[in-house]
């Protein structure tokens, strides 16, 4: 068995780029039944050793440790089952293992071999959907078992997973990490959140066809059911939030709901905390008035910590930084509300609530061609510890916006040089943009190819983009001066004219402010609100004229507005008739310094 295991097993794993130890120390490394076991084979992948399990030594070979001496793996369940299958496979199906030493461990060094060798190997279609959908680290002997696995998924034998590609349109499609996450994960999950978790088990152990398919259509109808009820969750509480949530001074969300799903509010936290860029906690009461709440948290504030605080108000929590659960009387919910907030307000900064995006690799648009995007798929599967690279392009001119599905998502068409880019940012709309057509932008994306109808073509997948530094630029010459008025400081008529507002510009920063206010109140990125006044009116306004405009209405009664952390923020006055700007001190100073 060890020599066809040198003999069969070598060449496939120098074909993957790992690296074979050769054990120098032929004494017993596992016992079973008191008998010694051939001495095993470690594999070192990249630069990792195997979780600790197999240790380096002076020489070239490597040894087992002492069970005391092995380390907890980053291998969920599905892959902890499939080792040890192929462990018992591999090992001729002896019993009896001592307990000091963990089946788990033999199967995880079995398996970096034994799957090679065809055993058990059926099974790595589930393991790594598994592991992706448990969000494990994608590192180490899980890249191999997730890479592997997904080529045999294009080509599976399970009946129920089949049919489940098929249901979701992807049968026939090359399948990626993302295509777990995404696609059929969510279907999976749905049946669980739904309290429908028999039927995903079922669909996996099926043997019959027709079976298989009539449980992934009802999994995907539980998707569908599951988007819904999480929608008419997101609705209620931002119906809510007008009532309960000042972004201005706030910094934690806290809301409670009657008969919201419990299982689906832990999305929703999640959708809750990308909006508004804070922590989140959602709780759902049931008839007995006992609230059990879902949390997640952004940045560095540690949403444990703050459950901790008011530990007295619940009768169970738990979790860590970024996500927790709780468990508590109805009668506390306005105590745990307003002590959470008050938690919040000491301990962050609105720039600490700021999620930070790493990128790996500024590139120029000579770069951006589809055989150097094919390249990237060396470094596929992606996932957890192993991210999607992120690029960088500096000073592109935004050439056009389209928004998508209602505006949940925009298409860019963005251009450096004269070279054109087709760009899709998934989960903003259109309205939630800090830049117009025209704008000059840093953007931060993923690269990917786009094929439609048989033609195929780069194109940039958005996780964010700024103003660049010439469009900063532009606005600070202009805050100069206006800073220069303000101080009562001597303006030509050239500058007065840069500032003052046509009547037609007042009307239209008046009209943004009211359609788009909520509640009476309105907080754009300070950058962003002349720019889009601009292009929602097809005019010139820059920075300087809209500050002259919201110094004319705050003078006439009509508004108040201040800066903070970057933002402006504009509060609508209650006012009846209409209101006389002609009285206004900063536009008749203006209009003299005009000529």
């Amino acid at each position: 068995m060890a020599a066809l295991a040198r003999q069969t097993v070598r060449p496939q794993l120098h074909r993957l780029g790992a690296v074979v130890f050769k054990p120098q120390h032929h004494k017993a490394v596992l016992g079973v039944d008191g008998h010694a076991n051939q001495p095993l084979f470690g594999v070192l992948l990249g630069q990792h050793t195997l979780g600790g399990i197999v240790q380096r030594r002076a020489d070239d070979g490597a040894y087992l440790p002492s069970c005391q001496k092995i380390q907890q793996r980053a291998v969920c369940h599905a892959g902890q089952v499939d080792a040890v299958l192929l462990a018992v496979h591999t090992f001729g199906g002896k019993q009896g293992v001592q307990h000091r030493v963990a089946g788990l461990v033999l199967g995880l060094i079995a398996v970096d071999v034994a799957f090679h060798l065809g055993q058990c190997g059926v099974l790595l279609d589930l393991v790594a959907l598994g592991t992706v959908a448990d969000v494990m680290p994608i590192v180490g002997e899980n890249r191999i078992l997730v890479a592997e696995g997904l080529r045999r998924m294009e080509h599976t034998h399970n009946i129920g997973l089949q049919r489940l590609l098929a249901e979701s349109g992807m049968a026939d499609r090359h399948l990626t990490a993302s295509t777990i996450s995404f696609v059929l994960a969510p279907r999976i999950n749905a049946a669980g959140r739904m309290g429908k978790a028999d039927l995903a088990a079922e669909l996996f152990l099926t043997q019959d066809f027709d079976r298989a398919m009539h449980l992934a259509a009802e999994l995907c109808e539980q998707n569908k059911l599951r988007q819904t009820t999480e929608n008419e969750i997101l609705e209620q509480a931002l119906a809510q939030l007008k009532d309960e949530y000042n972004p201005v001074e706030d910094k934690m969300i806290v809301l409670a709901g009657k008969g919201w799903h419990q299982g689906v509010i832990g999305i929703v936290c999640s959708r809750l905390c990308d909006r508004y860029g804070c922590p989140v906690v959602l709780i759902s009461i049931d008839g007995d008035g006992v609230g059990k709440g879902s949390g997640r948290s952004i940045g560095s504030f540690n949403l444990f910590d703050a459950l901790t605080s008011c530990a007295d108000l619940l009768d169970r929590y738990g979790g860590h930084a970024l996500a927790a659960g709780l468990t508590i009387d109805e009668g506390n919910i306005p105590e745990l509300k307003r002590r959470l907030k008050d938690y919040a307000e000491t301990h962050v900064t609105r720039q600490q609530l700021i999620p930070q995006l790493h990128i790996d690799c500024m590139v120029e648009k000579e770069w951006l061609t589809i055989e150097n995007i094919e390249g990237l798929s060396m470094l596929e599967p992606y996932g957890m510890k192993n991210a999607e690279p992120v690029f960088c392009m500096k000073d592109l001119v935004v050439e056009d916006i389209t928004p998508l599905s209602s505006d949940r998502h925009v298409r860019l068409a963005l251009s450096k040089d004269g070279v054109r880019f087709n760009a899709i940012w998934f989960g903003t709309g259109a309205g939630g943009l800090g830049f117009v057509p025209d704008s000059t932008v840093d953007a931060a994306f993923h690269l990917e190819i786009n094929e439609y109808h048989h033609r195929r073509s780069v194109q940039l997948v958005i996780c964010d983009v700024q103003l660049s530094e010439c469009e900063h630029r532009a606005d600070q010459l202009i805050l100069n001066l206006y800073n220069i008025l303000m101080q009562d400081g001597p303006l030509t008529a050239l500058e007065a004219r840069r500032l003052l507002p046509e009547r037609k510009d007042l009307v239209a920063v008046w009209r943004h402010i009211v359609c788009r206010a909520e509640d009476g109140r309105l907080s754009v990125p300070d950058g962003a609100l002349s720019r889009r006044v601009s292009w929602e009116s097809r005019r010139e306004i820059n920075i300087g004229k809209l500050l002259v405009a919201l110094d004319v209405f705050s003078e006439s009664g009509l508004i108040s507005y201040h800066f903070k952390e970057g933002m402006i923020n504009v509060c609508l006055k209650p006012y009846e008739g209409k209101a006389d700007i002609s009285g206004s001190v900063v536009l008749r100073t203006l209009q003299s310094m005009a000529g």
